[in-house]
């Protein structure tokens, strides 16, 4: 596990996590990548992480079929840096996904490596904990792209809990199995402090961070797997006093109209 640390100098933040757009994907939402990436353009307030799986990356011995892969896994590299060279000043970090893992195990070339490099952010590795500086004082974060492979949707939001048993931050970051939002209950943990003598609690925002992908058709139709769609999260972090103050709004793509939409 890596550390870093980044000087923000706000009290306002929000983080944008980008993860799973699955670039070179037939399922891979153009429309809702590019309204994305012009939120966060025109948001003087966002910074962006990058997650995993901005390329879709099938190889012979993965999951997938090579074959209706649309672009290669070098194109589809080259695109989404593309996409973001308006935003990459934005960028905070970055971390390996499973799909662009595929590459490194089949040919030593590590791919989210050098997604990161291309776009110039820090690449560090399969996850990240690090320390925002804001106005008066340390936001810590860690971000994941995820492990479990959870099909219902309580398994997907559960799954969200995984990393409380290894790190202890005030907002952790999964993402994996496409599902989008918070991750429930929030778990509230008690510690002794010894300079005050008293019993304090703390606790951590958990969100799982959702996708770009549309698996109304698809592997996941094959599978029978619950459909998803393309939905991202702007998580809003406040300096108050002594605390921070986090809460998530969705981007999404709308069934009904087709159209990209924000809560």
């Amino acid at each position: 596990m890596k550390h870093k640390q980044f000087d923000v100098g706000t009290d306002k933040l929000n983080i944008y996590p980008l993860v799973c757009w699955h670039i070179g994907a037939k399922q891979s939402s153009a429309k809702f990548i590019d309204f994305v990436v012009r939120k966060i353009k025109n948001d003087p307030l966002a910074r962006w992480i990058y997650m995993g799986d901005a390329g879709e990356c099938v190889t012979k011995s993965s999951k997938g079929n090579i074959y209706e892969q649309l672009i290669s896994p070098g194109d589809q590299l080259r695109e989404a840096a593309e996409l973001l060279e308006p935003i990459k000043d934005k960028g905070l970090f970055g971390i390996r996904g499973n799909h662009g893992n595929r590459i490194d195990k089949d040919a030593g070339v590590g791919w989210d490596e050098l997604f990161c490099s291309r776009i110039g952010i820090p690449y560090l590795g399969v996850s990240g904990l690090v320390s925002l500086g804001m106005k008066k004082r340390a936001f810590s974060l860690y971000a994941h792209h995820g492990s479990a492979s959870a099909i219902s949707a309580g398994g997907k939001m559960s799954a969200g809990h995984k990393p409380e048993m290894l790190v202890d931050a005030d907002l952790i970051l999964t993402a994996h199995t496409h599902a989008c939002g918070e991750a429930w209950p929030q778990h509230h943990r008690a510690y002794l402090d010894r300079h005050a003598k008293q019993v304090r609690w703390k606790s951590s925002k958990l969100y799982v961070c959702g996708s770009a992908y549309d698996s109304r058709s698809g592997y996941a139709e094959e599978k029978m797997y619950p459909s998803l769609t393309p939905e991202h999260l702007q998580i809003k972090v406040r300096e108050l006093g002594s605390e921070f103050a986090i809460d998530a709004s969705k981007i999404y793509l709308s069934l009904k109209t087709g159209e990209v939409l924000c809560i």
